[in-house]
């Protein structure tokens, strides 16, 4: 009998962004391109807390070495600090088709200090809107399989699907509210940094043991 996939949901959006999508100053567009997240309590491995994260890497269909090429220039950086980014206390993954992507602390993280929310942080799992993850993803298939009200936000004129990467990140301490920053550049359909914040769940085993504090 086939196992039967239980996911148990901590949370889940789309965010409003601060960015303004390259050629599109309209809050529809932003709203559209905005990444998608979902932060669960794997169904398996118990008592790990998972994040997925998911975003467009265009506006318009892209060939395979284009898609390819997009892909590789994407990065995700990560904090668990008030002001990590300005302070240099993150974790940055900077390349995200690597099977044993590691992220690694910023070149400017303050001497001494230990990172203790970010050290474990590791990507498990990638797909793009061609490739298929090792494992079945929450945010993939259709995930960015656009209406026609939502591409015409875009400036298009039918419904598309727009090209993107998924990562599975794990290692995340529960309880500890992080934020996910994705840079903006020539290879971003961001004009600007992107983010969003979120809690890791406290998952079953999780409630166990001490938790670790940043």
């Amino acid at each position: 009998m086939e196992r039967r996939r239980r996911w148990s949901m901590a949370s889940a959006g789309v965010l409003a962004i601060t960015a303004s999508p390259y050629g599109y100053g309209a809050a529809v567009a932003s709203q559209v391109l905005a990444p998608k997240w979902s932060a669960y309590c794997h169904p398996y491995e118990h008592g790990t807390s998972t994040l997925e994260v998911s975003w467009p890497l265009s506006q318009h269909p892209l060939s395979a070495p284009f898609l390819l090429q997009r892909t590789y220039a994407q990065q995700v950086l990560i904090t668990a600090y008030r002001d990590g980014f300005t302070t240099g206390r993150y974790v940055s993954l900077n390349n995200v088709l690597s099977p044993s992507a590691a992220f690694a602390p910023s070149a400017h993280a303050p001497a001494g200090s230990s990172l203790a929310a970010l050290r474990a942080l590791r990507m498990v799992d990638v797909a793009t809107s061609s490739q298929r993850p090792n494992a079945p993803l929450q945010l993939s298939g259709n995930t960015w399989a656009l209406s026609l009200g939502s591409a015409r936000g875009l400036g298009l004129n039918r419904p598309t699907v727009l090209p993107s990467v998924t990562v599975r990140i794990e290692g995340l301490l529960p309880g500890i509210r992080y934020t996910v920053r994705i840079p903006a550049g020539p290879n971003s359909v961001y004009s600007s940094p992107t983010e969003f914040a979120f809690t890791a769940p406290s998952c079953p085993r999780d409630r166990a043991g001490q938790e670790e504090k940043p």
